[in-house]
C-alpha cells in the first residue's frame, strides 16, 4: 500500500503539475520589451514573444492587423514603464512553465494638431477610457493622453526555448477560451 501510495504521489507531482522555479526578473524584463515592441509599432520583433495558443482564435494577420492600427500618422504613441504583480505560483505542465501576473502597461500618446481635429482627439480618450477605465488623463494643451493597461497575462516558456511567451487575458470571455486549449491545472 505505501508502495502505491508513493508511486501516486510521485506521479502526480512530477506528471501533472510540478511547481517550477521561475526567474520573475526574466519574465519581466521580456515582457517590457514585448510591449516596448508593440507600442513601438516593431510588431515582427514582439511576434517573437506571442504564445502561438492566441492563432488558434485570430489569424496572425488579423493579430498584427490590429496592433498596427494604433500606428497612425500624427500620432507617437510612448511606453512610460511596465510593472508586474499578484504573481502566480509558476507551474510546469509537460515541460511548459506557466506564470499568470498582473500587468499594468503606463503608456502616453501624443497627437499632432494638424492631423488630429480637437474632436477627433476627444473621441480617441473617450475610447480609451472606456477600454481602460478611470487611468487615463488627458492633457489637452499638450495634446497628450496618458494611460494604464491593467490586465492579467500568461507567461508561458516551453523547455528549451529561451522566449516566454505572452497571451492577455483581458476578461472571462478570454479565460474560458483559453481553458478550451490548455490544460486546466495552470488556472487553478
Amino acid at each position: 500500500m505505501k508502495k502505491v501510495f508513493l508511486t501516486l504521489s510521485f506521479a502526480v507531482m512530477n506528471v501533472f503539475v510540478s511547481l517550477a522555479q521561475v526567474n520573475i526578473d526574466n519574465v519581466s524584463n521580456q515582457y517590457n520589451l514585448y510591449e516596448k515592441n508593440n507600442v513601438d509599432g516593431n510588431l515582427e520583433a514582439s511576434m517573437a514573444y506571442v504564445n502561438p495558443v492566441l492563432f488558434q482564435f485570430i489569424p496572425q494577420e488579423t493579430y498584427v492587423s490590429i496592433l498596427s492600427s494604433p500606428n497612425m500618422e500624427g500620432l507617437t504613441r510612448e511606453l512610460i514603464g511596465v510593472k508586474i504583480s499578484d504573481v502566480s505560483e509558476a507551474k510546469t505542465i509537460d515541460g511548459v512553465k506557466y506564470v499568470i501576473f498582473t500587468a499594468k502597461s503606463a503608456q502616453k500618446i501624443t497627437f499632432s494638431p494638424t492631423h488630429f481635429s480637437p474632436e477627433t482627439i476627444q473621441e480617441i480618450v473617450d475610447g480609451i477610457k472606456q477600454n481602460v477605465g478611470d487611468e487615463v488623463v488627458y492633457e489637452q494643451g499638450a495634446n497628450t493622453v496618458s494611460f494604464v493597461v491593467k490586465q492579467k497575462v500568461l507567461a508561458s516558456l516551453s523547455e528549451g526555448q529561451h522566449n516566454w511567451k505572452f497571451i492577455g487575458i483581458s476578461d472571462d470571455a478570454t479565460l474560458n477560451m483559453l481553458k478550451t486549449v490548455l490544460p486546466e491545472a495552470i488556472f487553478n
